[in-house]
């Protein structure tokens, strides 16, 4: 039998977007594709690769869900998203048709797939355009999904599914950069003796 050894925690996260942060970033598209690229960003909490990766055969429209291969070529796993980002989806693939096998998101002039790179720049220049004064990354998004989602209520089964975690030991991370909830969570649970 093999025994796998404890994983050593991850360190704290301490930068995430607030909901209204996102909302402006997302605002501050200037069109259907820069406005489609955010809103799976923020709502799937996909990686950059994987993003990359996308093909329109990954989009599941009547589940309004995506499914990500992971990095590196592991297995892959189901991402919700809102009806309202599938809608956006939607009116881009009207815009810029795709086939099932063809990249989701291509590049303007040659419509070559996006690098990681061309997405980091992207993320970049939106946020600067949102004004929004910290360093804003393409995996902050993914960081943001999971502590908002955790501010709402969300429990932690959820938010490693979400995010494609395969141990709940990578999702603990943000209940423990975040001991504010389970503070508040005590409060609506804890027993009343006296």
């Amino acid at each position: 039998m093999l025994f796998r050894s404890p994983r050593r925690l991850k360190s704290i996260i301490k930068e995430t977007l607030s909901e209204s942060e996102i909302t402006r970033i997302i605002q501050a598209s200037k069109n259907i594709k820069e406005k489609a690229i955010l809103l799976v960003l923020a709502y799937s909490g996909i990686r950059n690769k994987s993003l990359c990766d996308l093909k329109l055969k990954d989009l599941d429209i009547g589940n309004n869900s995506i499914t990500i291969r992971k990095p590196k070529g592991r297995t892959q796993y189901v991402s919700n998203i809102p009806a309202i980002a599938i809608n956006i989806l939607l009116e881009y693939l009207k815009m810029f048709p795709r086939k099932s096998e063809d990249y989701l998101f291509t590049t303007w002039v040659r419509n070559n797939k996006y690098s990681t790179s061309d997405i980091r720049k992207f993320v970049k220049v939106v946020s600067k355009r949102a004004g929004i004064n910290k360093r804003v990354y393409v995996h902050l998004f993914r960081h943001s999904l999971a502590s908002n989602m955790l501010h709402r209520g969300a429990n932690i089964i959820l938010i490693k599914e979400q995010l494609g975690h395969d141990y709940i030991e990578s999702t603990m991370v943000y209940l423990h950069s975040f001991p504010q909830r389970i503070k508040s969570e005590y409060e609506i649970y804890k027993p009343s003796y006296i």
